[in-house]
This record gives C-alpha cells, structure tokens and sequence, in this order.
C-alpha cells in the first residue's frame, strides 16, 4: 500500500502528519478487525466487493483511507463533524468519500442507513472516539437498520463517564482504559440484547 500512497502528493502529506507512526498502527490494527468480522460473517470478497465502510468520527481519515486503498472494490465513507480540515487525499482515492455528519443530530441514524446503501455487509468502524461519542456509537449501531457490524477503539476519557471510570479502576485496581472498554462491551450487549 505505500507506493500508492507515495506516488500521490495528497496522500503523501497525509502520511507527513505528525501522529503518523499511531495512526497508521491504528489503522491496521482496524484492518485486521474489518477483515475478521467479514469473515465471521461470511460476507465479502478479498477486494472488498460488496462492501460499505463507514468510518464515524474520522478525523483526516488514515483508517478509511489505508482501507479504501486495501479493499479498493469497497465503498468507503468518512463522516466527521468537522469539513474544514485537509481532506484533499479524498479525491486521490476514487473508492473513498467524506460526509460531514454530527453524530449527536436527530438524523444520524438515518444518515448512516443512506451512506449503507444496497451493500451486502456494512461495517461500522470508530477509531479515537473520546467520551460520549464511543457509546453514541454504540447506540446508533444498535438502532439503524442495515449494519452488520461495529469495531470500535475508544480514545481518552473525558466528560461526565471519566469520573466514574477512574474511581471503579482503583477500586478493582487496573488501568482505567481496561474498566472504560469493559464498559462499553457492557453496554454493547445492553443494547444488542
């Protein structure tokens, strides 16, 4: 996947970012989760035909960009609240789109069931989700028709749940990220039933 991405100046200045090296371990560590829940569920082709990626909250889109490049018969859909950053890398891949998209708006369910379209799988990725947007996520996840499947990465803790999360840590004495995943693999099978 590098000549590709070196041969474009686009998405060379994506790979001149400074959080580079952690965003392109993310990445592909995102990568081997698409591709586990794509064969979990029997569905999709090596080269992704089929397919509808969307990756919500982002960012610049290192996860959705090394994915469009990897699976270039998927459908890749970037959706970040912010349209104003340098997105010029998006048009250097022709399977790969941005929609600017408030996670929290009334309509975001039904914006992620439009952008899955008539895809045999659709999977839902969020990478660095701080917060309430990992369990926003979650709960778009479970109330919109057409989604296959979820692979999330909670970020940092922040908001009302840091408190909460720091507190049941000490008390069981492990590292807060560990308590926060937990929570959300919690909250996950709370609303999945």
């Amino acid at each position: 996947l590098l000549p590709p991405m070196l041969a474009s100046d686009a998405l060379r200045r994506l790979l001149a970012m400074k959080t580079c090296h952690k965003e392109v371990t993310e990445a592909y560590a995102m990568a081997v989760q698409v591709r586990g829940m794509l064969a979990a569920l029997g569905k999709g082709s090596p080269d992704g035909q089929g397919l509808a990626l969307l990756d919500v909250c982002s960012g610049k889109g290192m996860t959705a960009t090394l994915l469009a490049l990897m699976l270039p018969a998927a459908r890749v859909t970037m959706f970040d609240a912010n349209g104003d950053m340098g997105l010029e890398h998006v048009a250097a891949v022709p399977n790969l789109e941005f929609r600017c998209f408030d996670v929290f708006s009334p309509d975001a369910s039904e914006n992620l069931a439009t952008a899955a379209g008539d895809a045999d799988a659709v999977l839902v990725i969020g990478t660095h989700l701080c917060g309430a947007l990992s369990p926003r996520l979650i709960d778009l996840f479970a109330n919109t028709e057409r989604l296959d499947g979820l692979a999330l990465c909670p970020c940092c803790l922040k908001g009302s749940i840091r408190g909460s999360i720091m507190e049941a840590a000490r008390a069981r004495g492990i590292i807060p990220y560990q308590v926060l995943v937990q929570t959300l693999r919690n909250l996950c099978a709370e609303e999945l039933g």
